[in-house]
């Protein structure tokens, strides 16, 4: 499937909520930054393959907690969505900074890493001394041992939040 930029009339094909150009002007802003420098330097097709995985990431990490619905059933994307004030054919600014920061971070990892391998599993384990702390992971094997990884992402999880955070159907 080709790079495909909801505008804000629910394609069918979509497949990003945000231009790539859009991601690059994000990122000139912020070009002080390590994430900026990194986004900057990557090719285009590495900068839409991101923009996808975040796009993708957004549906299935928070579709389900969006107010109102789809514009029509055949949209390849949750947004546009009709909600308590009718049809919104804006793509929310805060919706498309998430993605520019889903993005970049999805240059460099998997935004929701698969489940790990059964029968070997990570527990995160903490150590404090004094007022330093540090958490580390240790391995372990059993049978059917198997462990989900939760990652948190705190400035593109804070942006999608607010976003859904209003509850009044309004999405700019």
């Amino acid at each position: 499937m080709a790079f495909s930029v909801e505008d804000g009339s629910g394609l069918s094909g979509a497949n990003s909520y945000c231009t790539v150009a859009e991601a690059d002007s994000y990122f000139k802003d912020r070009a002080t930054t390590s994430l900026a420098k990194q986004w900057l330097a990557a090719t285009t097709q590495e900068k839409q393959s991101a923009l996808v995985v975040a796009s993708d990431y957004i549906e299935v990490r928070f579709s389900k907690l969006l107010p109102g619905h789809k514009v029509n059933n055949t949209q390849g994307l949750v947004f546009p969505r009709i909600g308590t004030n009718g049809f919104d054919s804006s793509i929310p600014y805060l919706l498309k900074r998430a993605v520019c920061e889903y993005g970049v971070r999805a240059l460099s990892a998997p935004l929701a890493p698969d489940v790990q391998t059964p029968g070997i599993s990570t527990f995160v384990k903490k150590k404090k001394l004094g007022p330093l702390e540090t958490d580390y992971g240790v391995v372990s094997q059993g049978i059917g041992s198997t462990i989900t990884k939760f990652i948190l992402y705190p400035v593109p999880d804070s942006l999608m939040f607010n976003l859904l955070g209003a509850g009044s159907g309004t999405y700019r």
